[in-house]
């Protein structure tokens, strides 16, 4: 008997899938920021000509009238800064759709930003002296051009959902109120690009349909056109989860984590920082570690190779310290901003790690810190963390005691709320900002 995705049906529906991923993933978001891209630099030069060239001329005036190029480079400077702060914000995701008055506020705050941004950067370019005018004129220009923009993009993004391209067909995973939230919101969402098609193994919600086991995921793609599942696991759930990603495995299917979204979102990041570290050091790329877990469990935690590949080739496996010898120049770079980090959200992921825990540890450290720390195994009856209580407030690397972080570790175990897991989140974007403790 045939299997299924070998039948001409099934290769039209993979082709078909394919397309909408692509289109509501990649084609739409890039869309709009190529929209706000051509806006703000429209903006920019508009206010370059009505500075010089314009009335504001006659009462501002000049002895002398820069190159337009000058400003041409200050223009898409600033529109990649504000496409940047787009991205990051979220505000090119397909996954929701916020009215447009609600869009302004944004608009106004990223341009503001953006702004803020581009001419911190621009007071250290001394070779050339811009108009502190046109960085005004620009800034009220670029606002109502992006507003232009961004209503003809939620347009044109609507028309496409209503008409069913570009919509991604979407299954739920977990039997939560998590999941029963996602489930409601999704409902007669068809606008906002996603179509619920029904629940992956038992239904969040009375009377909602099930597609089927989780086991039978890689048959149920095809026969219902699947493009993605959205996880929303309850604590009952989570242990689970890496049975979805098994059998999603050599599926096109996309598994909707928030660290999957942020692989995506960031992927360009991603290539630039491998082609500094290959030109730095050559390869290879990544590090690997053996690290331990929530209740023991071994995974390979994954990091942007930061120091010389004979790092530990003489001590065997050491700490780092501040001003380690064995870090190379881009790696200082990388460990400055925690860009070596990025490639953990892999472990989160797989289910290996959580956004928020006690920072993983190696084995030979494990067994060591166990034998004279009490409850340091307590750390481990929860998922491991990308960042953490201790790290929030200081406790890292090898200018702290591993007692003094245990003990904040401890306390995060005894004392989790999810209110708890945002401050964390929160401080932690903000010392990735500042660069403050990094290594």
């Amino acid at each position: 008997m045939k299997r299924k995705q070998d039948t001409p049906n099934a290769h039209t529906q993979t082709s078909s899938s394919r397309k909408r991923s692509l289109l509501t993933s990649f084609w739409l978001p890039m869309a709009g920021s190529m929209m706000d891209f051509v806006a703000v630099l429209i903006a920019s030069l508009i206010a370059f000509y009505i500075r010089f060239f314009g009335p504001v001329y006659q009462v501002f005036h000049s002895y002398w009238v820069p190159s337009a190029l000058e400003y041409l480079a200050f223009g898409a400077l600033l529109g990649t800064t504000y496409v940047v702060i787009g991205w990051t914000s979220n505000q090119y995701s397909t996954e929701t759709a916020i009215p447009l008055e609600k869009e302004v506020g944004r608009i106004i705050r990223g341009s503001i930003l953006s702004m803020g941004l581009v001419m911190a950067g621009i007071f250290f370019y001394r070779e050339f002296s811009y108009s502190r005018l046109v960085f005004l004129l620009t800034v009220a220009l670029m606002i109502p051009s992006l507003v232009i923009g961004r209503a003809v993009y939620q347009r044109m993004r609507r028309s496409l959902f209503k008409r069913g391209i570009g919509v991604q067909r979407i299954a739920v995973w977990g039997t939560g109120p998590e999941a029963a939230r996602l489930w409601q919101n999704l409902e007669h969402q068809l606008g906002r690009g996603y179509e619920l098609v029904g629940a992956l193994g038992p239904s969040p919600i009375s009377g909602g349909p099930s597609l089927g086991e989780v086991f039978m995921l890689r048959n149920l793609w095809q026969e219902h056109e699947l493009d993605a599942v959205m996880l929303a696991p309850s604590n009952e759930d989570e242990p689970h989860m890496g049975e979805v990603v098994k059998a999603a495995e050599g599926t096109p299917l996309e598994l909707l984590l928030f660290s999957a979204l942020f692989l995506i979102t960031f992927s360009w990041v991603y290539a630039l920082i491998a082609i500094a570290v290959l030109i730095d050091s050559g390869k290879p790329l990544f590090y690997k570690q053996r690290r331990i877990g929530m209740d023991g469990h071994e995974f390979d935690m994954i990091k942007f190779r930061s120091m010389r590949t004979d790092a530990e080739s003489n001590s065997g496996a050491v700490w780092a310290v501040r001003g380690d010898s064995r870090v190379t120049r881009v790696g200082k770079f990388l460990r400055r901003w925690s860009l070596d980090e990025i490639p953990q959200f892999w472990s989160v992921l797989r289910g290996d790690m959580s956004l928020v825990g006690p920072r993983p540890e190696r084995p030979e450290f494990v067994y060591k810190f166990a034998e004279y720390i009490p409850n340091y195994l307590d750390r481990h009856r929860v998922k491991s963390g990308l960042t953490g209580w201790a790290v929030v407030n200081g406790l890292r690397g090898s200018d702290t005691t591993i007692e003094d972080r245990t003990t904040y570790d401890l306390y995060y175990v005894e004392n989790w709320s999810l209110w708890l897991d945002i401050r964390i989140l929160l401080r932690t974007l903000a010392a990735v900002i500042s660069g403050k403790g990094a290594m």
